[in-house]
C-alpha cells in the first residue's frame, strides 16, 4: 500500500489543482481507499474531506463512487448521513444505476 500511495499523493500534488476536475476525484478516491485499507480512517476522512474542499465540487454532481468513499469514512462520526447517502447510491434510478447489479446480490 505505501507506494501505492505515495504514488498517488504524488499525483494529487504535482497536477490537482484549485478546480476539480474529473481525474482529480479518481485520485482522491483512490488515496482514501488506500488510506481506509491501511486502517488509517481518521486520514482517508481528511482526503475526502480535502477532495470536498476543492472549487467547483458540488454534491448533487458526485459519482457513486465519491459518495460511498465518502459515507464509509465518516460512518463513525455521522452514521445517519452515511446511510442515507448509501441508500441514495442503491435507490437511484436503474437507468442511472451507479454499481454492478451483482453488487447488491
Amino acid at each position: 500500500y505505501e507506494v501505492a500511495l505515495q504514488a498517488v499523493v504524488d499525483i494529487i500534488d504535482t497536477t490537482v489543482e484549485e478546480e476539480y476536475e474529473d481525474d482529480s476525484c479518481l485520485c482522491f478516491n483512490l488515496k482514501a481507499s488506500i488510506l481506509y485499507a491501511m486502517k488509517n480512517v481518521k486520514a482517508a476522512k481528511a482526503t475526502m474531506e480535502d477532495f470536498m474542499d476543492i472549487g467547483g465540487v458540488e454534491e448533487e454532481d458526485l459519482d457513486a463512487v465519491t459518495i460511498h468513499n465518502d459515507a464509509i469514512v465518516k460512518f463513525d462520526s455521522d452514521p445517519a448521513t452515511a446511510i442515507q447517502n448509501l441508500q441514495c447510491i442503491i435507490t437511484s434510478q436503474p437507468q442511472q444505476q451507479p454499481y454492478p447489479s451483482e453488487a447488491l446480490g
